[in-house]
């Protein structure tokens, strides 16, 4: 360990032991992931659930977002899935209370 090496240990607070078992690694960039155009965007996702609810068919769909239709099917089939797992799981908002037995 050098002179210069021990003075940026101490002003680092680190014993020179600590000091020469440090590794400096370079530093972590942000490496952008490309999105498959297989999947749906948000903001496409939105477009879907908006086609759906005014009762558009997924060919209509599929011919807006300029998306396949087997894409479009895809991901309703998914929320769909999704949607009836969440409500299953809690219980209905206006059911009576129930009275027990």
């Amino acid at each position: 360990m050098t002179g210069r090496d021990a003075a940026k240990s101490r002003a680092a607070g680190l014993s020179l032991s600590t000091a020469v078992n440090v590794r400096t690694y370079p530093p972590i960039t942000h490496v952008a992931v490309a999105v498959s155009p297989r999947y749906l965007h948000q903001d496409e996702r939105v477009a879907v659930a908006d086609g759906f609810a005014a009762g558009e068919s997924i060919r209509s769909i599929a011919r807006r977002l300029d998306r396949d239709p087997s894409t479009i099917s895809r991901e309703s089939t998914a929320t769909v899935i999704r949607v009836a797992a969440l409500t299953a799981s809690s219980p209905p908002t206006n059911a009576p209370p129930t009275r027990p037995s």
